[in-house]
């Protein structure tokens, strides 16, 4: 039995089932539903994807019910408040002879930010300032803050805290190429991503950057007045999750994640879609007997991207029966157009996992032709399960956004491949319909294949410590270090597949991770010797000191114990995941070099130490 042959009885079932015309009919329904991100569609959305997991046959459908209140977390996951619009306008009615629109709510409904606050019916004039003039203000009651370019997040915090009415934002990645696209501003709040109880209403629009030029020439030439509408409503209101099961023999199982409550095909109408149309697709083969009955069950899960999986994944008995999650996030971007490649995303290294090989090993064969890259796992917004405190490793099959990340463009014909999306779903319910169906002869060619997979990763590593050790960008000592650090992940890849099938028999296996370090460092001409935290500076000397021990499940994503003034933004959650209450802050700063594959400096390392002895003010983690 050749490599490819563990799962190509199922990627061949699967070809002659799946539906492409089914997965793009029922993504566009979704994304029409959903084009104006308002609450009270979203029922219809969610009603819509749990009527079509009964119709495919799936089993234990649910339809969970989740407040929108600003107040209940799950994790450290606020749920905003629901949020409706109904129409919104944005002009210059100072200087000039008459009203000049800057925005068209009904033709785009992007120009209105995510939960932007409302207006009074007949809306407000108010003045514009730039974001340099709001510096230098002690008070800004009454103005709105025109952004120049920034981020919203940025300037949230200053603009709520001098009493402006809000912010007229004009960024956008695609400035450069798509000057007149329209950019959604969805999370405008850091940390976390949505307002909370905590924080004071803002009125903020989105226009594109030709209007922002045209607005900035405008305030360079002195006094700017704008009419601002904005008809929305916050409320009390709810949001569902949507579940249904394939089911396996076993009570264990691997979870399909797509997220719903946006406005784009590709973002991620096409996820619950692909879900949809995979679960039909399995039960279907299922049913005829083209494929055998599971092993292990496959979990669908549709829901609010970050908050409602924070839910579902706080449960004990879902962290316990969840082997793998993998996430259906934008699969259908055009390559050509996002001048990206696809992406092949492997679970963190500090949450190992051997399907990382056949993931690839599956993927690389099935997108021949097309561009496609590996790339080491993060913490990211549907892989956050893979957090130590949840215990799920994660993974993702995508195409990268470029640089129309939530852009208007997206919404153009040319920017979603259609035909690709189809064939990364039907990718995914092969990887995961030969792990979940895997008999014996599988789980041998599984281990087989997880070996050569290792050796070949482990090869092409040396290359490039070679490289660096030649360069002289590493020392002998940093290259030792990493070969140690990458041997370990691969026996952590290993323990993975022993713990997804018992009967592989993985132990001898661990003896071939050891032979390849000692090859790999014979190679690059190093002695073998026990890796030593060594601090290099008085700043790496405190941080061999402390110990970080978590004591919350979830990374302080909200920081929703910490008053707002004091929270703290930043890219933390990679490091602390790597915290097992044994590693000080020292080993874990390296491990997080070694993970990135580039050294970590004392400035990083130094707002590291400052980040978590706040998360320890707050109860966040220890520090022993």
């Amino acid at each position: 039995m050749t490599a490819g042959q563990a799962y190509e009885r199922v990627m061949g079932a699967i070809a002659q089932g799946f539906r492409p015309d089914n997965l793009r009919r029922k993504a566009e329904h979704i994304a029409a539903i959903e084009k104006t991100f308002c609450y009270s569609r979203f029922a219809e959305s969610a009603r819509y994807c749990c009527e079509q997991f009964q119709a495919v046959g799936l089993a234990d459908v649910e339809l969970i019910k989740l407040p929108a209140d600003g107040r209940t977390a799950y994790m450290d996951f606020v749920m905003p408040q629901a949020w409706d619009a109904e129409d919104a306008g944005l002009e210059i009615v100072e200087p000039g002879a008459g009203p000049l629109p800057l925005i068209y709510y009904k033709a785009m409904p992007l120009s209105l930010a995510n939960r932007c606050a409302p207006t009074p019916p007949e809306g407000i004039i108010a003045e514009v300032i730039t974001a340099q003039q709001l510096q230098q203000m002690e008070s800004a009651a009454g103005k709105l803050i025109y952004t120049g370019g920034q981020h919203p997040s940025e300037l949230r915090h200053e603009v709520a805290a001098k009493g402006a009415l809000g912010m007229i934002s004009d960024f956008s990645p695609a400035r450069k190429v798509a000057p007149d696209e329209t950019y959604w501003i969805n999370g405008w709040c850091s940390p976390g991503w949505y307002q909370t109880r905590e924080h004071r209403p803002l009125v903020c629009f989105s226009i594109s950057p030709t209007k922002g030029h045209l607005l900035r020439e405008h305030l360079a030439r002195g006094l700017v007045r704008v009419r601002a509408r904005a008809q929305t409503r916050l409320y009390d209101g709810s949001i569902h999750t949507v579940t249904g099961l394939i089911p396996g023999k076993q009570p264990r199982e691997i979870v399909l994640l797509a997220h719903i409550y946006e406005p784009f095909p590709a973002d991620d109408a096409i996820g619950a879609s692909a879900l949809i149309e995979i679960g039909r697709t399995l039960t279907t083969l299922i049913a005829k007997g083209a494929l055998p009955p599971l092993n292990l069950g496959i979990r669908l899960l549709i829901g609010m991207e970050r908050y409602g999986f924070a839910h579902y994944f706080e449960q004990e008995e879902v962290r316990r029966r969840s082997l793998l999650g993998v996430s259906m996030d934008a699969l259908s971007l055009s390559p050509e157009k996002m001048g990206a490649p696809i992406e092949a995303r492997f679970s963190p290294a500090s949450m190992p996992f051997w399907g990382d090989l056949l993931l690839w090993h599956m993927a690389s064969r099935a997108l021949e032709g097309r561009p496609l890259v590996a790339q080491w796992g993060n913490l990211s917004d549907d892989t956050f399960i893979s957090d130590r405190t949840i215990g799920v490793p994660s993974q993702w099959l995508w195409t990268r956004v470029g640089p129309y990340h939530h852009s208007s463009a997206w919404f153009r014909e040319e920017m979603n491949d259609w035909p690709l999306g189809a064939q990364i779903a039907q990718v995914i319910a092969g990887y995961v319909g030969a792990m979940a169906s895997a008999g014996p002869d599988d789980v041998r060619q599984f281990r087989d294949l997880t070996v050569q997979g290792m050796v070949d990763e482990m090869l092409a590593q040396r290359r490039r410590w070679a490289e660096a050790l030649g360069q002289g960008k590493l020392k002998a000592e940093d290259v030792r270090r990493q070969v140690e650090f990458f041997a370990e992940w691969q026996e952590g890849r290993l323990q993975s597949l022993g713990r997804m099938y018992p009967e592989a028999d993985v132990a001898p296996l661990r003896e071939e991770v050891e032979a390849a370090k000692k090859e790999a460092l014979e190679a690059l001409s190093l002695q073998y010797v026990p890796v030593e935290y060594v601090a290099r500076s008085d700043v790496q000397g405190v941080a061999r000191t402390l110990i970080p021990i978590r004591t919350t499940m979830g990374m302080p994503f909200s920081q929703a114990r910490i008053p707002v003034a004091e929270r703290i933004a930043g890219t933390h959650e990679q490091a602390l995941n790597w915290a097992d209450g044994r590693r000080n802050m020292l080993e874990i700063a390296q491990r997080v070099g070694w993970e990135a594959g580039a050294l970590v400096g004392d400035e990083w390392l130094e707002q590291f130490m400052a980040y978590c002895r706040v998360m320890e003010k707050y109860g966040y983690i220890r520090l022993h």
